[in-house]
């Protein structure tokens, strides 16, 4: 792996700004699957020491990015196509779950911030740029989450979308993607926007099967 200094934040906690920051490679696809991570290497891209490496490997190993092989070194984390399938049958769940709470509990002001996160993502998707999709995509279910005003199902789903995030790298790639996962994600918002309820469920419902879809044909490739 070539060496390339990283910045680090200095807002949050050091380990902590290595986790994300190391999360971040990860999804984006930086770091692939099955690559080896070697902590002198990590050390030399983020300026850190190796005693906050390892931590921030600890907690990424116990998120599922990151996996300890014995004797060989710690890796990149690579989803089987039953993992793919389970964390997206958990999603599909969740998201039902959150869609429902944000129609009962959303403020305005959150129903201002979920437009201006779709705005963003219609932008992204407008200038095909699927690093920026991605980031707009994770505002806009962030937004839903705050404005369900459940702490568990927040962060239940928040590390459940840090692992999605790594799948949507893989569908937003696929041939077609990019435009027909925001025609859906408009159906969603849509139906959020006009306040009707079912039909808001079920797009969410429909969002999660066509990326799931889609997922499964890209890993089998």
């Amino acid at each position: 792996m070539a060496v390339e200094k990283l910045k680090v934040a200095v807002a949050a906690p050091l380990r902590q700004q290595v986790v994300e920051m190391l999360r971040g490679e990860i999804v984006a696809g930086a770091m692939a699957p099955g690559q080896r991570l070697v902590e002198r290497e990590l050390c030399e891209q983020t300026q850190v020491s190796r005693t906050s490496i390892r931590e921030a490997l600890r907690q990424l190993e116990s998120e599922g990015f990151v996996e300890s092989r014995p004797n060989k070194g710690i890796f990149v984390a690579s989803l089987s196509t039953k993992d793919a399938r389970e964390i997206y049958q958990v999603r599909a769940v969740l998201d039902d779950v959150a869609a429902h709470m944000y129609f009962d509990n959303a403020t305005d002001l959150q129903r201002r911030k979920l437009s201006k996160a779709f705005d963003e993502i219609e932008a992204a998707t407008s200038a095909g740029s699927a690093p920026k999709v991605l980031a707009s995509k994770s505002r806009y279910y962030d937004v839903i989450l705050e404005g369900a005003h459940n702490d568990m199902l927040r962060q239940t789903l928040g590390n459940l979308n840090a692992r999605v995030m790594m799948l949507r790298t893989l569908t937003l790639g696929q041939a077609g993607r990019l435009n027909q996962s925001f025609v859906e994600m408009k159906a969603i918002h849509k139906a959020l926007e006009t306040g009707n309820g079912a039909a808001a469920f079920e797009a969410c419902a429909a969002h999660v099967r066509s990326a799931a879809v889609v997922l499964m044909k890209a890993l089998q490739e």
